[in-house]
């Protein structure tokens, strides 16, 4: 999400600014303190400063992302060995194919911008070195894992 989010941020945040009760995701079943856990999460995220875009960002992250990829890997791995990965790389293609040229200085990767590094496309600029170094990374370890099931191949390290 991170960076498409930018250009739904501001208006979001007028109406978070009106009603906090917005910030309470569904599932948490908060009832009549609906409004109040809107504030405590409204505190969390912003430290009661004014809100940024980027604070923003990070709570949907947060609310659409992390938590239900994190318990859809609590429940998987109680059944199967099952790993999660973070793709931190922000490079020139990824930032091209997700139509995030212009976010000013906000910092982040794309949902699924790992792809744009797996599966070329002619559209987008010749990759750098360092976009070619990472492509030969990921390509290798997602071999690896599809050959092995261990997401470094024999010679694994730990992860946690």
């Amino acid at each position: 999400m991170a960076k498409q989010g930018l250009s739904l941020a501001n208006p979001l945040l007028q109406i978070i600014n009106f009603d906090r009760s917005v910030m309470v995701p569904a599932d948490m079943n908060a009832g009549d303190n609906t409004e109040e856990c809107g504030k405590e999460i409204w505190k969390f995220y912003t430290s009661n400063s004014k809100p940024r875009s980027e604070q923003y960002i990070d709570f949907v992250n947060d609310g659409y992302f992390f938590r239900p990829i994190i318990e859809s890997a609590r429940l998987i791995g109680r059944e199967a060995p099952t790993y999660l990965y973070i793709f931190a790389y922000e490079g020139l293609i990824g930032r091209n194919a997700m139509g995030c040229r212009d976010v000013g200085d906000y910092k982040g990767v794309s949902h699924a911008e790992e792809m744009t590094y797996i599966f070329s496309r002619n559209d987008l600029p010749t990759p750098t070195l360092s976009d070619n170094t990472t492509i030969a990374r990921m390509l290798k370890m997602w071999t690896n894992f599809a050959r092995t099931g261990s997401p470094s191949g024999r010679h694994s390290m730990a992860y946690s």
